[in-house]
């Protein structure tokens, strides 16, 4: 009896420090390996490597009730409605993308893409699983896809989402990349790295977009 008293309370204590991390912008998640090849102030250059996604599209002219319903559709696939009735561990930024809708670009683990009315989110799905190991939605609105890695730029930024401040920071990062001898061949993503509780001020958003060295 002791002994599972002492567990309860090994557990108990663990999800209130996670919960307290999660307050406080402590990222304890799993995120998608990269390589940084230059840094100046809020500005980053990274190598992201291969990853598998999980995706679903929505479509809406509402941004808000659109991501909603795409992150509850993709939640419930990494939290068992899937083949094996698997937990599938979540991992961080989630990312959001207004694009012309000619691909899916680089994300990690959630991307929301602008297809007309059409939005596509997706889930970077963690390292430990391939294409054959990896459970099968249940969900025909879900899709699974490997996706090539890309070179990024970031910009990193705090406080609460808004499309303003999307776009703001989308227009800083363009004008960087230019003034660093980089060209723009990606539409510019949304990156949340913290749950919706977090303390705003200590929230990371970022901006990415994917680029080339220009010639």
């Amino acid at each position: 009896m002791s002994s599972n008293i002492s567990r309860y309370l090994i557990l108990f204590l663990a999800m209130i420090f996670v919960t307290a991390c999660s307050v406080f912008g402590v990222n304890t998640t799993e995120q998608p390996s990269y390589t940084s090849y230059q840094k100046e102030l809020e500005f980053e250059i990274r190598r992201y490597d291969d990853f598998i996604s999980a995706y679903t599209e929505v479509e809406s002219d509402n941004f808000d009730k659109s991501n909603n319903i795409a992150f509850r559709r993709l939640a419930k696939y990494i939290f068992g409605n899937n083949s094996t009735k698997a937990n599938i561990s979540m991992t961080s930024p989630v990312l959001v993308e207004q694009s012309k809708g000619q691909k899916i670009a680089m994300t990690s683990p959630v991307l929301v893409e602008k297809k007309g009315k059409k939005r596509v989110m997706s889930f970077i799905l963690p390292k430990k699983y391939d294409l054959n190991s990896l459970p099968k939605p249940l969900d025909n609105n879900i899709k699974i896809k490997s996706r090539a890695g890309a070179l990024m730029a970031a910009i990193r930024f705090s406080g609460l989402f808004s499309e303003d401040k999307f776009q703001d920071n989308s227009v800083k990062l363009q004008e960087w990349i230019k003034d660093n001898g980089y060209k723009k061949i990606g539409q510019p993503i949304y990156a949340g790295y913290n749950p919706p509780w977090t303390i705003p001020f200590l929230r990371r958003s970022e901006v990415l977009i994917e680029v080339a060295r220009s010639k």
